[in-house]
């Protein structure tokens, strides 16, 4: 952090300084804040003619970099309002009413513009992110309700914003207006080969089964075991404490495997020698217990829900990159419902496909450990500099995994 220091002086001392000789110093530090400040950077950027050439043009150096041609915020200025709506997760009013305390007073509709600008700017390194994501063997997808406007009528609608995360990597937002087989092809993309970590939502098995060649489901075994753990709420059979001890046996296989930072290649042959023989008998408990239970109640139909998941649990067993469930992608959603209670909605459709970039970037660069406003006002600068064309080399997986080649990288892709 910078220090501002100060000397306090006795008013004794002040008053008769030559009475006293120092023989030392006390120093007491304090955490201190202002309040966020803006300020208006003027640029000056004189032109010249040539002398001995007066008939070529006058030269100049090339205006600052910013989010809008022309525009009056600057790198910084977007970039705040950014982390504000993403990462604090603040609506825009709120942001307003804060400049307005600092003596800024912005219109809604223009900070408005300047968000959504800045979002349109930088989709082209939320679509790098995309691509890394869709390259990865496994990802795990979920899907979240957010409202949206619909012009005219006065009433908003649900939309869907879907998800992909890759574990320790980067992770994809992608927004549409239904939630039917079409948008999870068209988030997938008509190439994606690998497996997909999915609760029991039947458009992802139909999607499966449509693309077995090349696509694998996961059961996500938080939601297999969450159904007992309902019922383990009421008059629970007996049983039911038998089933949450195996699950149990699972996670702490889990957390071992996670502490000792195995890796793919050896999680797998642990999980075959210690979670198989867990996952045959609660198939063996589901099977012998559903006869016992009629399909309506609530233990039939957890036991249902779990044997209709249960032969996609072999990925989990096979597989080494798979997790044991989703719940790093519901974890993913967890700032979008933090964001659509304190907002409410999207303005309008369209929003809602820019809403998705600023939760692709905050998100992947929370995953990186990176700060998102020193990120945004790079990343804004470069491609306000250099164009698109370098969002590849400017991603977060790329800035973490080669800290040091930003430059060289930016200038052999311009």
């Amino acid at each position: 952090l910078p220090v501002e220091e100060s000397i306090s002086i006795p008013p004794e001392v002040q008053a008769d300084p030559e009475a006293y000789e120092q023989i030392g110093e006390e120093i007491t530090e304090q955490l201190d804040h202002t309040p966020s400040r803006s300020f208006l950077r003027r640029t000056i950027r004189p032109k010249f003619r040539h002398k001995e050439h007066r008939h070529q043009p006058p030269i100049l150096a090339p205006a600052p970099p910013g989010p809008l041609v022309g525009g009056l915020p600057a790198p910084g200025l977007a970039a705040e309002l950014l982390a504000g709506r993403f990462l604090l997760h603040l609506p825009l009013y709120r942001q307003r009413e804060e400049f307005a305390r600092g003596g800024v007073e912005i219109p809604s509709d223009l900070i408005d513009r300047w968000l959504l600008g800045t979002l349109s700017m930088l989709e082209p390194i939320a679509q790098a992110i995309r691509k890394e994501v869709l390259s990865h063997p496994y990802l795990q997808v979920d899907e979240s309700t957010h409202p949206y406007l619909i012009p005219g009528l006065g009433r908003s609608k649900d939309g869907y914003m879907w998800v992909l995360e890759v574990p320790d990597g980067p992770c994809s937002f992608r927004w549409d207006t239904t939630r039917a087989r079409k948008a999870l092809e068209e988030t997938l993309g008509e190439e994606y080969e690998g497996t997909l970590g999915t609760d029991g939502y039947q458009v992802y098995i139909s999607y499966s089964e449509d693309n077995s060649d090349r696509v694998i489901l996961s059961s996500c075994m938080a939601h297999i075991r969450r159904k007992f753990v309902d019922v383990a709420k009421g008059p629970a059979p007996k049983e039911v404490g038998l089933i949450l001890h195996l699950f149990s046996l699972l996670y702490k296989l889990e957390a071992d495997l996670r502490n000792t930072r195995a890796g793919p290649a050896l999680r797998a042959a642990i999980r075959a020698s210690h979670a198989a023989p867990i996952i045959h008998r609660l198939e063996k408990i589901f099977k012998l217990l559903q006869r016992r239970h009629r399909p309506s109640s609530p233990m039939g139909q957890a036991l249902s829900y779990a044997l209709s998941r249960w032969p996609d649990t072999q990925a989990y067993l096979e597989d080494g990159l798979v997790e044991i469930d989703n719940n790093l992608v519901e974890n993913r959603i967890r700032p979008l419902k933090i964001g659509k209670k304190n907002s409410l909605f999207f303005g309008s459709a369209g929003a809602g496909h820019q809403y998705a970039i600023g939760y692709t970037i905050t998100e992947t660069v929370k995953k990186y450990g990176l700060d998102l406003r020193s990120y945004l006002v790079q990343a804004i600068s470069q491609l306000a500099t250099h164009g698109p064309q370098v969002a590849e080399q400017i991603t977060p997986r790329s800035l973490t995994e080669h800290p040091n080649a930003i430059h060289a990288r930016v200038k052999e892709a311009v």
